[in-house]
Formats: C-alpha cells, structure tokens, sequence
C-alpha cells in the first residue's frame, strides 16, 4: 500500500517544488508499472502523508474506523474546526464564512511540525514575493489550516536569506583617517 510507505525522504528536499516534481515522476513510473492501481497527485500524496503522520486519531475518527470518548482532545479539535474527509481523503475544515457565501474550497488541516508543510510555507512566502508574516498567513489561509501557524511561519521568514538581505542593516561608513 503506497498509504503507509514513505516514497521519498522529504528532509533532503530544500524547495517544495523540487520535492513536487520528483515525488510525481515516481508515482508515474508506479502508474506504468501497475496499472491497476489508483495514485494520487504528489501534491495530494504529500498532504496525506503530514496528515497521517501529524493526525492519525482524527483520520480514522473522520473513517469511521475508530470511536473515542466525548472528553477526547481529538474529538474536541473535531468539533471546534468543523473537520470532515473529502473524496480524497484528506481532511478539511469548514470554516464559519461558508454558511454566508462560497468561499471556494475548504482549507486542509496540516501540521506545521512536518518539513514537506515547512516547504510548502516557505514557496508559499516566494511566490508572494516575500511578504512579510502577516501576508504569508494570509495566502496560506485560503488553502491550508495550520494550527498554531503564526511561530511557523514566522521562524520559515526569519530564515528566508532574501529578506535577511534586504531587511537587513546597512553598513556604517567609518569615519574620516586622522591627520
């Protein structure tokens, strides 16, 4: 079962991109090979693999597979995020705007612990052209949700030697040699 077997090592991955492009040769390759079987996108195989990792009670509460106690944390976070399983398999949250309007899909529930969403933050923070904390959280919003992601994506920005460089302190000339 390609579910629980790790396909690549995400930690020697530096770009989520990169990451992206050889996890989704791989599984074409797996295609080729078997065609019987159905494999995800490697975007969709990534999401799955944080979340079977970071969240495996609340995956299999979602399943059916598995019933808990009302006083569960698992059950409480459940219920407070509105989580359920999509046809892929990968849980969402329903956020409150979504009784008002469409507000397109739902966001997905990710760890900010697992590198692959480190990755992800950090593309995320590159192609809004490194905006600052407050604006990455943002872009990320309208498709994940990351518990607890401002220190997240604040220590991914931090690190971002772009902005080190342009947010950085300039030189101070030095002052004039004696006589």
């Amino acid at each position: 079962r390609l579910g629980t077997a790790r396909l690549i090592n995400e930690q020697k991955f530096s770009d989520w991109t990169k990451l992206l492009r050889v996890t989704e040769l791989s599984l074409a390759f797996l295609r080729k090979c078997s065609s019987s079987v159905k494999l995800p996108t490697a975007r969709v195989y990534w999401l799955k693999q944080v979340q079977s990792e970071h969240f495996p009670l609340i995956r299999s509460l979602l399943s059916g597979k598995e019933t808990k106690p009302k006083t569960d944390p698992s059950l409480k976070m459940i219920n407070d995020l509105n989580l359920y399983m999509d046809s892929e398999g990968l849980v969402r949250s329903r956020g409150r705007i979504n009784n008002i309007i469409s507000y397109g899909q739902d966001p997905i529930l990710l760890s900010g612990h697992a590198h692959a969403v480190k990755l992800y933050i950090r593309h995320v923070h590159e192609t809004s052209l490194h905006a600052g904390v407050s604006q990455t959280i943002a872009a990320l919003r309208r498709q994940v949700w990351i518990p607890k992601i401002r220190p997240v994506v604040k220590n991914v920005v931090g690190a971002c030697y772009t902005c080190k460089r342009l947010t950085g302190p300039t030189l101070i000339q030095p002052g004039p040699p004696d006589l």
